[in-house]
């Protein structure tokens, strides 16, 4: 069987908690189907991974990255390159569905600061509207999202400060299930909040798992994978098995290191040397490729 990538000789974090062990990996449309210590089968991509570790994608289940589809190229790397292949967005009670476009919205004046503001006129009606632009536009990473409260608290009754009328809370109500029948992973909710759009998983781990050896590096790969793709009821990513989804991250532990600084947010990590997204190669030897191999999960239960 010819393979699409074969992952050679990496130490493999299986993402469960696991001890890391020497191994390699095949791909095979979009699935993980071979791990094996050696494979002998031939490949259209193969990738030496000596010296590199091998881990499930991370999944980012803290995102405000709701806009950076339609944003600068460089912004809309920046997660990929910190080895984020799937992110949930929607925060805080400030995401931008509903947000219907008018000349002066509040609501986006409120929430630019989290969000971004795109150089174009955005609107989205519902979770489909919102799904289908961003599909359109293209992703760099796979997307969940959630339904804020407070764009629909806004959406119906802007923001007054008052108790809302039966009927608003009917509608609210009506906008929520409407969005949880459409996929939504939840509703969140924003009481108070100091957001920071620009986090690193590779500050993390090079800081706190090789540094300062706060976590085992199995341990802090089990929390920024496989536990979080288990709280969202993902179960095809978040762990490297056969017959899961080929979401795939290849870094040098030794040399990996992010940088937060907000006044350079897109100062990219160094040590992240390959993510494989769906079973395609989307950043190659430290280089994003153009291409949009992203995809929007939605939560069918």
């Amino acid at each position: 069987m010819m393979l699409d990538i074969i992952i050679k000789n990496g130490y493999i974090v299986d993402g469960t908690g696991n001890p890391s062990y020497k191994g390699s990996l095949g791909i095979k449309d979009g699935k993980v189907v071979k791990i094996e210590s050696n494979i002998a089968e031939e490949a259209l991509e193969i990738i030496d991974a000596t010296e590199l570790i091998v881990c499930p994608g991370f999944i980012d289940v803290h995102s405000h990255n709701d806009l950076v589809p339609f944003m600068d190229e460089n912004i809309q790397n920046l997660k990929l390159m910190q080895g984020v292949t799937t992110e949930l967005v929607g925060q805080c009670g400030l995401g931008v569905i509903p947000c219907v476009e008018t000349e002066n919205n509040i609501w986006k004046n409120y929430i630019r600061g989290v969000v971004g503001d795109p150089p174009f006129k955005w609107g989205f009606s519902n979770l489909d509207d919102y799904i289908n632009q961003i599909t359109l536009k293209g992703l760099k990473n796979n997307f969940t999202i959630l339904i804020s409260h407070e764009a629909i608290k806004t959406s119906v009754m802007n923001f007054d400060s008052r108790i809302p009328t039966k009927e608003e809370i009917n509608t609210m109500c009506a906008i929520a299930e409407d969005a949880m029948k459409s996929g939504a992973f939840g509703m969140s909710i924003g009481l108070q909040y100091t957001p920071a759009i620009f986090s690193t998983n590779d500050f993390f781990i090079g800081k706190f798992v090789r540094d300062k050896k706060v976590l085992s590096l199995e341990n802090a790969i089990y929390k920024i994978s496989y536990l979080p793709a288990k709280t969202l009821d993902l179960k095809d990513i978040g762990e490297l098995a056969v017959g899961k989804t080929a979401d795939i991250v290849l870094f040098d532990f030794k040399k990996i290191k992010g940088f937060e600084n907000y006044f350079k947010p897109t100062t990219a990590p160094i040590g992240m040397k390959f993510v494989i997204l769906n079973g395609n190669i989307a950043v190659n030897d430290s280089v994003v490729c153009q291409s949009n191999y992203g995809k929007v999960y939605r939560n069918n239960k």
